[in-house]
């Protein structure tokens, strides 16, 4: 399977204070991008008083040699 990427992302969405509002878990050949519309589309109402969003990616791999 060369060329194709395994595994899961997650996609994290916090508040100002890093405290956690919303989490989802994709499949890793979804993009950072398509992560971020998917998970606050599907929370628009925990996002309703929202009024700004920053966006900040941190990669993190785990590779077992």
């Amino acid at each position: 399977m060369q060329g194709k990427s395994l595994g899961i992302k997650r996609h994290i969405i916090t508040d100002f204070l890093d405290l956690l509002q919303v989490i989802i878990v994709t499949t890793a050949n979804i993009t950072d991008r398509n992560g971020a519309i998917e998970a606050t589309t599907k929370n628009i109402t925990l996002l309703s008083m929202v009024k700004s969003i920053m966006v900040r990616a941190f990669i993190c791999m785990d590779r077992k040699m």
